[in-house]
């Protein structure tokens, strides 16, 4: 089967147009700043979004902190506050829409499961693949790697819907032509308490599991999970649609040796089994691991789930950022008068 040469230089572009700091010859570490790579709306001028200086101040109640060690433009410190400030527990405010794509959508409370400990919400999960999938188009008319939503595997295992309905579903936002694919992102969630991600490689041929918390007791279910997926997705691409030269052969995805890479790493903590990290080891697979191939060098930092967020939200794809920015602008000076308020009592 016929794939382009792919060159470091896209691996790169779509790098920076994440904001991502990334080398794939280095260990990657998240990052502990980050800078917005497009121009600003015509209705926010660019210096509220580069401003440096607001901190959060530590008599603020914020159920979401973000580490010390983190440089935060102004723009970033409100947008957290907003988000987290801990007396915006209502209803109302919990609804609100913090990130859309075309889509899908994530609210405060999705975005509230990107907390410490918390198992991260399939609506966050599934608003970043689409940002990813932006960006890949964005770059090149192929769509080499195929980032999918967290509804796909869902509906696979569940048995809910043909593969000719799941490929109208997803085939034109998600997915391209299979003469040029290089891999395939699926998401599972495991106990509806943990992610991990199955990666096809459809030019090694091969299918990687990325389990960031792996539990010997589940090895034959994640096995069986695997083999659903493959075999459910090579009659999917079975469908002319789905490609350009008809020499192109229709991958054998069933077939693919399934492997676990050496010396992954993995969840650090003081629990083990008590840790919710995996949504975001699944997030920072998909962000890096696109054009390279070193899925054993990831690393997920404290701030790592706070990056996330602010990320998501003020992401120049998010069709909600304008509207998130300037409710945070107009809603911080009212914290900040109150809780300095309560702070002189």
């Amino acid at each position: 089967m016929f794939l382009p040469h792919t060159t470091q230089e896209n691996s790169t572009k779509l790098s920076k147009a994440l904001g991502i700091k990334s080398d794939c010859g280095k260990k990657l570490k998240a990052r502990k700043n980050i800078k917005i790579h497009s121009p600003a709306s015509d209705d926010i001028p660019s210096e509220e979004l580069t401003k440096i200086g607001i901190y959060i101040p530590s008599w603020l109640p914020i159920s979401f902190r973000p580490p010390p060690w983190m440089i935060l433009k102004d723009i970033e410190t409100i947008v957290a506050t907003y988000v987290y400030y801990a007396a915006n527990d209502d209803k109302v405010h919990s609804l609100r829409t913090l990130a859309k794509s075309n889509h899908f959508s994530a609210n405060i409370s999705s975005f509230k499961t990107l907390c410490p400990e918390i198992c991260v919400d399939q609506n966050v999960l599934n608003v970043f693949v689409s940002m990813l999938t932006h960006h890949e188009r964005s770059l090149s008319d192929l769509n080499m790697n195929w980032f999918i939503p967290t509804t796909f595997s869902q509906y696979i295992l569940d048995e809910e819907v043909s593969s000719k309905n799941m490929r109208q579903k997803y085939q034109e936002d998600f997915m391209e032509k299979v003469d040029y694919l290089r891999k395939m992102f699926v998401s599972v969630k495991e106990d509806n308490n943990h992610w991990y991600l199955v990666v096809f490689d459809f030019r090694k041929q091969k299918v990687i599991l990325l389990d960031s918390k792996p539990d010997p007791s589940k090895e034959d279910s994640k096995e069986l999970t695997i083999k659903r997926l493959a075999l459910y997705i090579e009659v999917m691409l079975q469908d002319a649609t789905f490609y350009d030269s008809k020499r192109t052969v229709v991958p054998k995805v069933s077939k693919f040796h399934v492997v676990v890479p050496d010396e992954m790493s993995v969840e650090r903590c003081e629990s083990f089994f008590s840790s919710n990290d995996g949504g975001i080891w699944v997030a920072q697979w998909m962000n890096e691991c696109g054009w390279c191939d070193k899925y054993f060098s990831i690393d997920i930092d404290i701030d790592t789930r706070m990056r996330l967020a602010l990320d998501l939200i003020l992401h120049p794809y998010n069709l909600k950022r304008n509207v998130v920015i300037k409710s945070a602008q107009q809603n911080y000076p009212k914290i900040e008068k109150k809780c300095m308020a309560l702070a002189r009592k």
